[in-house]
Protein backbone atom coordinates (compact mmCIF):
# COMPACT_ATOMS: atom_id res chain seq x y z
CA UNK A 1 0.00 0.00 0.00
CA UNK A 2 1.52 3.35 -1.22
CA UNK A 3 -0.16 5.32 1.80
CA UNK A 4 2.50 5.48 4.53
CA UNK A 5 1.29 7.74 7.23
CA UNK A 6 -2.83 7.07 9.13
CA UNK A 7 -3.78 10.49 7.88
CA UNK A 8 -3.20 8.84 3.86
CA UNK A 9 -4.47 5.65 4.97
CA UNK A 10 -7.88 6.99 6.25
CA UNK A 11 -8.15 9.18 3.28
CA UNK A 12 -7.47 5.86 0.83
CA UNK A 13 -10.32 3.97 3.31
CA UNK A 14 -12.77 6.86 3.16
CA UNK A 15 -12.65 7.58 -1.05
CA UNK A 16 -11.93 4.14 -2.02
CA UNK A 17 -12.64 1.24 0.17
CA UNK A 18 -15.36 2.44 2.40
CA UNK A 19 -17.77 1.97 -0.49
CA UNK A 20 -16.75 -1.88 -0.72
CA UNK A 21 -18.22 -2.33 2.62
CA UNK A 22 -22.42 -2.19 1.71
CA UNK A 23 -21.81 -5.13 -0.08
CA UNK A 24 -23.04 -8.14 2.20
CA UNK A 25 -20.00 -10.56 0.49
CA UNK A 26 -17.27 -7.51 1.31
CA UNK A 27 -18.23 -7.50 4.96
CA UNK A 28 -18.59 -11.33 5.08
CA UNK A 29 -15.15 -11.86 3.88
CA UNK A 30 -13.28 -8.75 6.12
CA UNK A 31 -15.00 -9.84 9.33
CA UNK A 32 -11.72 -11.48 10.39
CA UNK A 33 -8.99 -8.71 10.99
CA UNK A 34 -5.99 -10.59 9.20
CA UNK A 35 -8.29 -10.43 6.34
CA UNK A 36 -7.58 -6.92 6.43
CA UNK A 37 -3.61 -7.34 5.46
CA UNK A 38 -5.09 -8.34 1.86
CA UNK A 39 -6.59 -4.91 1.65
CA UNK A 40 -3.58 -3.20 2.58
CA UNK A 41 -4.73 -2.14 6.16
CA UNK A 42 -3.48 -3.66 9.04
CA UNK A 43 -5.95 -4.71 11.83
CA UNK A 44 -5.13 -2.35 14.28
CA UNK A 45 -5.59 0.87 11.67
CA UNK A 46 -8.73 -0.50 10.06
CA UNK A 47 -9.93 -0.65 13.94
CA UNK A 48 -9.05 2.77 14.63
CA UNK A 49 -11.26 3.70 11.35
CA UNK A 50 -13.80 1.89 11.73
CA UNK A 51 -14.19 3.58 15.45
CA UNK A 52 -14.15 7.23 13.95
CA UNK A 53 -16.10 6.78 11.67
CA UNK A 54 -19.00 5.56 14.08
CA UNK A 55 -18.39 8.46 16.48
CA UNK A 56 -18.40 10.96 14.24
CA UNK A 57 -21.56 9.56 13.24
CA UNK A 58 -22.92 9.61 16.95
CA UNK A 59 -22.71 5.88 17.06
CA UNK A 60 -21.09 5.61 20.52
CA UNK A 61 -21.93 1.82 20.99
CA UNK A 62 -20.36 1.00 17.77
CA UNK A 63 -17.19 3.08 18.24
CA UNK A 64 -16.66 1.70 21.75
CA UNK A 65 -15.56 -2.14 20.82
CA UNK A 66 -13.63 -0.72 17.60
CA UNK A 67 -11.42 1.74 19.39
CA UNK A 68 -10.90 -0.57 22.59
CA UNK A 69 -9.71 -3.33 20.05
CA UNK A 70 -7.56 -0.48 18.07
CA UNK A 71 -5.85 -0.25 21.70
CA UNK A 72 -5.28 -3.54 22.06
CA UNK A 73 -3.44 -4.61 18.57
CA UNK A 74 -1.72 -1.45 18.32
CA UNK A 75 2.36 -2.10 19.33
CA UNK A 76 2.99 0.04 22.29
CA UNK A 77 6.60 0.06 20.53
CA UNK A 78 5.93 1.67 17.40
CA UNK A 79 2.47 4.12 18.25
CA UNK A 80 3.79 7.43 18.62
CA UNK A 81 2.59 9.11 22.31
CA UNK A 82 0.33 11.71 19.65
CA UNK A 83 -1.43 8.77 17.76
CA UNK A 84 -1.97 7.27 21.37
CA UNK A 85 -3.17 10.08 23.06
CA UNK A 86 -5.62 10.77 19.92
CA UNK A 87 -6.84 7.09 20.58
CA UNK A 88 -7.57 7.26 24.25
CA UNK A 89 -9.06 11.16 23.07
CA UNK A 90 -11.24 9.86 21.28
CA UNK A 91 -12.64 6.68 23.54
CA UNK A 92 -12.90 9.33 25.87
CA UNK A 93 -15.60 11.28 23.78
CA UNK A 94 -17.37 7.55 23.00
CA UNK A 95 -17.62 6.51 27.06
CA UNK A 96 -19.12 9.98 27.77
CA UNK A 97 -21.53 9.84 24.65
CA UNK A 98 -22.37 6.73 26.13
CA UNK A 99 -23.44 8.65 29.18
CA UNK A 100 -20.24 6.39 31.11
CA UNK A 101 -18.43 8.96 32.81
CA UNK A 102 -15.75 7.24 34.51
CA UNK A 103 -14.82 5.64 31.75
CA UNK A 104 -14.74 8.79 29.76
CA UNK A 105 -13.16 10.38 32.56
CA UNK A 106 -10.05 7.46 32.94
CA UNK A 107 -9.68 7.58 29.25
CA UNK A 108 -9.59 11.65 28.69
CA UNK A 109 -7.02 11.66 31.71
CA UNK A 110 -4.50 9.28 30.14
CA UNK A 111 -4.68 10.99 27.41
CA UNK A 112 -3.63 14.50 28.78
CA UNK A 113 -0.98 12.34 30.58
CA UNK A 114 0.55 10.98 27.51
CA UNK A 115 0.89 14.28 25.98
CA UNK A 116 2.59 15.77 29.37
CA UNK A 117 -0.58 17.83 30.71
CA UNK A 118 -1.39 15.69 33.78
CA UNK A 119 -3.85 16.71 36.29
CA UNK A 120 -2.54 18.55 39.83
CA UNK A 121 -3.32 15.68 42.18
CA UNK A 122 -4.54 17.67 45.02
CA UNK A 123 -7.56 20.32 45.69
CA UNK A 124 -4.74 23.04 46.11
CA UNK A 125 -2.67 22.14 42.82
CA UNK A 126 -6.08 22.36 41.07
CA UNK A 127 -6.66 25.68 42.46
CA UNK A 128 -3.33 27.42 41.88
CA UNK A 129 -3.24 25.90 38.75
CA UNK A 130 -6.97 27.61 38.05
CA UNK A 131 -5.46 30.79 38.80
CA UNK A 132 -2.19 30.73 36.39
CA UNK A 133 -4.91 29.62 33.69
CA UNK A 134 -6.82 32.78 34.40
CA UNK A 135 -3.76 35.27 34.22
CA UNK A 136 -2.66 33.95 31.58
CA UNK A 137 -6.23 34.12 29.82
CA UNK A 138 -6.58 38.27 31.15
CA UNK A 139 -2.78 38.62 29.37
CA UNK A 140 -3.95 37.30 25.99
CA UNK A 141 -7.31 39.16 26.15
CA UNK A 142 -4.54 42.62 26.79
CA UNK A 143 -2.17 41.90 24.45
CA UNK A 144 -3.70 39.27 21.86
CA UNK A 145 -1.02 39.54 19.09
CA UNK A 146 1.93 38.42 21.20
CA UNK A 147 0.02 35.41 22.62
CA UNK A 148 -2.72 34.09 20.11
CA UNK A 149 -1.42 31.82 17.39
CA UNK A 150 2.67 31.51 18.41
CA UNK A 151 2.92 28.53 20.60
CA UNK A 152 5.82 26.29 20.05
CA UNK A 153 3.99 23.29 20.64
CA UNK A 154 2.75 21.46 17.41
CA UNK A 155 -0.88 22.18 16.70
CA UNK A 156 -1.55 18.66 16.70
CA UNK A 157 -0.41 18.27 20.01
CA UNK A 158 -2.17 21.62 21.34
CA UNK A 159 -5.65 20.54 19.62
CA UNK A 160 -5.47 16.88 21.11
CA UNK A 161 -4.71 18.43 24.53
CA UNK A 162 -7.97 21.00 23.66
CA UNK A 163 -10.03 18.28 22.97
CA UNK A 164 -9.46 15.68 25.76
CA UNK A 165 -9.96 18.49 27.95
CA UNK A 166 -13.27 19.78 26.76
CA UNK A 167 -14.20 16.04 27.47
CA UNK A 168 -13.03 16.48 30.55
CA UNK A 169 -14.43 19.67 31.68
CA UNK A 170 -18.10 17.90 30.65
CA UNK A 171 -17.53 15.16 32.87
CA UNK A 172 -16.71 17.15 35.62
CA UNK A 173 -19.38 19.35 35.69
CA UNK A 174 -21.87 16.58 35.48
CA UNK A 175 -19.89 15.46 38.63
CA UNK A 176 -20.60 18.52 40.19
CA UNK A 177 -16.18 19.51 40.19
CA UNK A 178 -16.46 23.08 39.75
CA UNK A 179 -13.09 23.95 39.99
CA UNK A 180 -11.77 21.07 37.73
CA UNK A 181 -14.55 22.46 35.12
CA UNK A 182 -13.59 25.83 35.07
CA UNK A 183 -9.74 24.84 34.89
CA UNK A 184 -9.66 22.81 32.15
CA UNK A 185 -11.94 25.00 30.48
CA UNK A 186 -9.55 27.74 30.79
CA UNK A 187 -6.69 25.92 30.27
CA UNK A 188 -8.00 24.38 26.98
CA UNK A 189 -8.61 28.03 25.60
CA UNK A 190 -5.32 28.76 26.19
CA UNK A 191 -4.04 26.40 24.42
CA UNK A 192 -6.71 26.59 21.28
CA UNK A 193 -5.80 30.35 21.28
CA UNK A 194 -2.35 29.33 21.02
CA UNK A 195 -3.61 27.48 17.96
CA UNK A 196 -5.85 30.21 16.05
CA UNK A 197 -9.05 29.62 14.62
CA UNK A 198 -9.76 25.97 14.91
CA UNK A 199 -12.98 24.06 16.21
CA UNK A 200 -11.19 23.50 19.49
CA UNK A 201 -11.38 27.18 19.65
CA UNK A 202 -14.91 27.54 18.84
CA UNK A 203 -15.85 25.09 21.32
CA UNK A 204 -13.36 26.77 23.78
CA UNK A 205 -14.47 30.38 23.51
CA UNK A 206 -18.24 29.01 23.87
CA UNK A 207 -17.75 26.99 27.27
CA UNK A 208 -15.97 30.17 28.67
CA UNK A 209 -19.18 31.75 27.55
CA UNK A 210 -21.66 29.53 29.74
CA UNK A 211 -18.95 30.12 32.78
CA UNK A 212 -18.94 33.53 32.16
CA UNK A 213 -23.11 33.65 32.10
CA UNK A 214 -23.34 31.99 35.55
CA UNK A 215 -21.72 35.41 36.63
CA UNK A 216 -22.95 38.68 36.92
CA UNK A 217 -20.51 39.74 33.94
CA UNK A 218 -22.94 38.54 31.09
CA UNK A 219 -21.24 41.16 28.89
CA UNK A 220 -18.47 38.55 29.17
CA UNK A 221 -20.35 35.98 28.06
CA UNK A 222 -21.80 37.24 25.07
CA UNK A 223 -18.61 38.80 24.16
CA UNK A 224 -16.96 35.30 23.98
CA UNK A 225 -20.26 33.27 22.46
CA UNK A 226 -19.69 36.15 19.81
CA UNK A 227 -16.18 34.75 19.22
CA UNK A 228 -17.40 31.38 19.20
CA UNK A 229 -20.32 31.62 16.73
CA UNK A 230 -18.41 34.18 14.24
CA UNK A 231 -15.28 31.20 14.45
CA UNK A 232 -18.06 28.10 13.80
CA UNK A 233 -19.93 29.98 11.25
CA UNK A 234 -16.03 30.47 9.16
CA UNK A 235 -14.82 26.98 9.91
CA UNK A 236 -18.56 25.32 9.19
CA UNK A 237 -18.11 22.49 10.96
CA UNK A 238 -21.48 21.00 11.60
CA UNK A 239 -20.51 19.12 15.32
CA UNK A 240 -18.70 22.61 16.26
CA UNK A 241 -21.60 24.63 14.99
CA UNK A 242 -24.01 22.84 16.89
CA UNK A 243 -21.80 22.57 20.14
CA UNK A 244 -21.62 26.50 20.19
CA UNK A 245 -25.27 27.15 19.28
CA UNK A 246 -26.11 24.72 21.70
CA UNK A 247 -24.47 26.82 24.48
CA UNK A 248 -25.23 30.27 23.16
CA UNK A 249 -28.77 29.03 23.83
CA UNK A 250 -27.92 28.04 27.45
CA UNK A 251 -26.35 31.74 27.53
CA UNK A 252 -29.55 33.16 26.40
CA UNK A 253 -31.14 31.30 28.78
CA UNK A 254 -29.71 32.32 31.85
CA UNK A 255 -30.24 36.11 30.99
CA UNK A 256 -34.02 35.06 30.02
CA UNK A 257 -33.73 35.46 26.47
CA UNK A 258 -36.68 33.50 25.74
CA UNK A 259 -37.19 33.60 21.81
CA UNK A 260 -33.21 34.11 21.31
CA UNK A 261 -32.55 30.75 23.38
CA UNK A 262 -35.11 28.77 21.65
CA UNK A 263 -33.90 29.68 18.36
CA UNK A 264 -30.44 28.89 19.21
CA UNK A 265 -31.46 25.79 20.53
CA UNK A 266 -33.23 24.44 17.88
CA UNK A 267 -30.68 25.24 15.34
CA UNK A 268 -28.37 22.89 17.61
CA UNK A 269 -31.19 20.07 17.70
CA UNK A 270 -31.52 20.28 13.54
CA UNK A 271 -27.68 19.70 13.30
CA UNK A 272 -27.71 17.28 16.06
CA UNK A 273 -30.81 15.13 14.08
CA UNK A 274 -28.64 15.72 10.55
CA UNK A 275 -25.37 13.91 12.19
CA UNK A 276 -27.50 11.53 13.90
CA UNK A 277 -26.16 12.36 17.47
CA UNK A 278 -28.46 10.74 19.86
CA UNK A 279 -26.33 11.74 23.00
CA UNK A 280 -26.16 15.40 22.29
CA UNK A 281 -29.65 15.41 20.77
CA UNK A 282 -30.84 14.63 23.85
CA UNK A 283 -28.92 17.38 25.78
CA UNK A 284 -29.95 20.00 23.14
CA UNK A 285 -33.84 19.26 23.89
CA UNK A 286 -33.25 19.16 27.38
CA UNK A 287 -32.72 22.74 27.19
CA UNK A 288 -35.23 23.47 24.88
CA UNK A 289 -37.82 21.61 27.40
CA UNK A 290 -36.87 23.99 30.44
CA UNK A 291 -37.80 26.88 27.87
CA UNK A 292 -40.92 25.75 26.96
CA UNK A 293 -41.36 25.15 30.87
CA UNK A 294 -40.19 28.54 32.12
CA UNK A 295 -42.26 30.27 29.21
CA UNK A 296 -45.52 28.03 30.65
CA UNK A 297 -45.63 25.93 27.79
CA UNK A 298 -45.79 23.02 29.66
CA UNK A 299 -47.86 20.75 27.34
CA UNK A 300 -44.99 21.48 24.75
CA UNK A 301 -42.35 20.77 27.31
CA UNK A 302 -43.73 17.30 28.32
CA UNK A 303 -43.33 16.53 24.54
CA UNK A 304 -39.59 17.51 24.15
CA UNK A 305 -39.06 15.83 27.67
CA UNK A 306 -40.86 12.11 26.18
CA UNK A 307 -38.68 12.51 23.54
CA UNK A 308 -35.81 12.31 25.72
CA UNK A 309 -36.84 9.33 27.74
CA UNK A 310 -37.03 7.61 24.56
CA UNK A 311 -34.08 8.56 22.96
CA UNK A 312 -32.12 7.54 26.37
CA UNK A 313 -34.10 4.15 27.01
CA UNK A 314 -32.95 3.46 22.88
CA UNK A 315 -29.48 4.41 24.32
CA UNK A 316 -29.74 2.66 27.56
CA UNK A 317 -28.49 6.31 29.12
CA UNK A 318 -28.81 6.32 32.80
CA UNK A 319 -28.00 10.10 33.43
CA UNK A 320 -30.81 11.03 30.63
CA UNK A 321 -33.25 8.71 31.50
CA UNK A 322 -32.64 10.19 34.82
CA UNK A 323 -33.54 13.47 34.13
CA UNK A 324 -36.59 13.22 32.29
CA UNK A 325 -37.74 10.94 35.13
CA UNK A 326 -37.78 13.83 37.24
CA UNK A 327 -39.35 15.92 34.74
CA UNK A 328 -42.21 13.52 33.77
CA UNK A 329 -42.69 13.07 37.56
CA UNK A 330 -43.10 16.85 37.69
CA UNK A 331 -45.67 16.88 34.82
CA UNK A 332 -47.49 14.25 36.46
CA UNK A 333 -47.88 16.09 39.82
CA UNK A 334 -49.32 19.55 37.62
CA UNK A 335 -51.88 17.10 35.91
Amino acid sequence: MSAKTLDEQRWFFADKLEPLFDKRLIRWLTSSPMSLYGLGIPPAQYAELAGVQALQMGAYDEAIPWLEKALDLHDVETISPLELATLRRRLGQAYYGQGKLAESRQHSMEALTILGRPLPATSRGLTVDLLQQLGRQVLHRLWPDHYLGRSKQTEETLREIAQAGDTLAEVAYFNNETVLAINLCLWGLNRAEAVGASPELARAYAHIGFLASLSPLHFLADDYVRRAQEIAQDLEDLPTQAIVWFLAGIVDLVTCRWHRSRSMLEQAIEIARQLGDRKRLGQYLSLLGNVFYYRGLFGRSAEVWAEIDALASRRNDAHQQGWSSTWQALFAMRS
